[in-house]
């Protein structure tokens, strides 16, 4: 199911309740909107496909564990219908702590970097491997993610595209 909320869009499968992918364009960083302290349920899903059961906490269940955001939140703070929408649990997997905050945002933070120099398409997803770590089936109703993988496609100066590619582990 594809779900385009304006500023980004979702590649959403309904039986693993989870986004596998998602895309949007970025340019030049002029928004400031507070990002939403809250998470929802996505009210755009169809009665035929399920959201994840619950918008508690991961680290409610299994510490050291956080509600990971798909697509930066910061990169939708120009528009608060789009930073709204990128709180809702269809953008949001369980992340390992140290990776949301560690190596997750630093590809966050290179992204805004290379926005303010030319435009950007961001396109990433989430692969789902091993079963052996997915602690949110019976709270959530989601698995845990065990790779995320990004990919930046800009241009350069000379106007040559330049493309920055992550496979990172979920550890």
């Amino acid at each position: 199911l594809t779900l385009d909320y304006g500023g980004f869009r979702l590649l959403y499968d309904c039986d693993l309740k989870s986004a596998i992918r998602f895309e949007y364009k970025l340019e030049r960083d002029i928004g400031n909107f507070s990002r939403p302290t809250t998470f929802n349920l996505d009210p755009n899903l169809s009665k035929n496909c399920e959201p994840q059961q619950a918008t508690n906490s991961y680290a409610s269940v299994v510490s050291g564990w956080d509600r990971g955001h798909l697509v930066a939140s910061n990169h939708m703070d120009y528009d608060a219908a789009y930073l709204l929408s990128a709180n809702y649990m269809t953008n949001i997997v369980p992340q390992l702590a140290s990776f949301n905050q560690g190596l997750w945002k630093e590809t966050e933070i290179i992204t805004e970097c290379y926005r303010d120099l030319a435009p950007i398409q961001v396109i990433g997803g989430v692969i789902y491997s091993d079963s052996s770590n997915d602690f949110f089936l019976a709270s959530h109703g989601i698995q845990s993610p065990d790779f995320f993988w990004k990919r930046l496609n800009t241009t350069n100066s000379n106007n040559q595209i330049e493309t920055i590619s992550w496979l990172i582990p979920n550890q």
